[in-house]
């Protein structure tokens, strides 16, 4: 049997919407811009192997996010600097309101994972021998799970735009968004711990790719529910804060965020 230990990096993207001489999820953007709630890959699946097809590697938990166009959420609250897209012109609007940012936030995910290749016990089915075309022996099956996953948000830098940078209230809006999306991203961490602990997750193949594409569709399935409870939150928020305009709602809806996190905030491990 043969094992290894490798690195894998998959996103989910969703884009936050915000703005309205306020802040909130238009209705209609411009093509360059993803409507609130939308879904699509943030990157191809990035599967770091070794050719040889054996040995241990440490993961690149930066690759999935490195360079300036990407912030994750623990790098501290959003900046004027953060909105780097060029604003649109004219600038979208909503119910005859001007939409004044946009946020692009992003769910993200990496794991690390282990296969182990044996012969297929399958003995309903005659044994055969050499390789098929991609030059997998066809007498071997490789099983794939993950050892450990980690979830985290980020913020897309060149996707996000504010038109009143120079306004708190804005900002805060749009705080409230990416906090939103950290939340979320606590939320599902728990979920998936636990998940992996349980050994929900099974690739199987005749390659170790066949076996983590695999897993890859495992957790989509369950990275789109995700998904879509934050959009829900997301949507909930503009909805009970009219977008930024009922200030009293924005701070109580705040409030909650931060008790939120402030409830799910990463144990530090004890020092030994």
């Amino acid at each position: 049997m043969k094992r290894s230990d490798w690195p894998c990096a998959i996103g989910l993207v969703l884009a936050l919407g915000c703005g309205k001489g306020m802040a909130g999820a238009p209705q209609k953007r411009p093509p360059n811009l993803a409507p609130a709630g939308s879904k699509k890959a943030a990157s191809e699946p990035n599967f770091a192997a070794d050719p040889q097809g054996a040995g241990d590697k440490k993961a690149d938990d930066k690759k999935a996010d490195e360079g300036p166009k990407f912030r994750r959420y623990a790098e501290g609250p959003l900046t004027a600097a953060d909105f780097q897209m060029e604003l649109p012109n004219p600038l979208p609007s909503d119910a005859g309101l001007p939409l004044v940012a946009l946020t692009y936030a992003e769910l993200r995910f990496s794991f690390h994972y282990s296969w182990s290749e044996k012969a297929n016990a399958d003995k309903s089915k005659p044994e055969k021998t050499g390789s098929d075309s991609s030059g997998a022996d066809r007498t071997k099956v490789v099983t794939a799970w993950p050892v450990d996953l980690t979830v985290f948000s980020s913020l897309d830098r060149k996707r996000s735009w504010n038109s009143q940078s120079a306004s708190p209230r804005i900002l805060d809006h749009e705080q409230g968004h990416f906090d939103i999306a950290e939340i979320q991203a606590r939320k599902f961490q728990a979920k998936m711990d636990q998940a992996i602990a349980a050994r929900k997750y099974l690739g199987k193949g005749k390659t170790e790719a066949d076996a983590v594409a695999q897993l890859e569709q495992q957790f989509k399935k369950d990275f789109d529910q995700a998904i879509d409870e934050l959009t829900r939150a997301q949507r909930n928020y503009d909805l009970v804060t009219r977008h930024g305009l009922d200030s009293a709602a924005q701070a109580d809806m705040r409030k909650q965020q931060q008790a939120a996190l402030a409830a799910s905030a990463p144990k530090e491990k004890a020092k030994k």
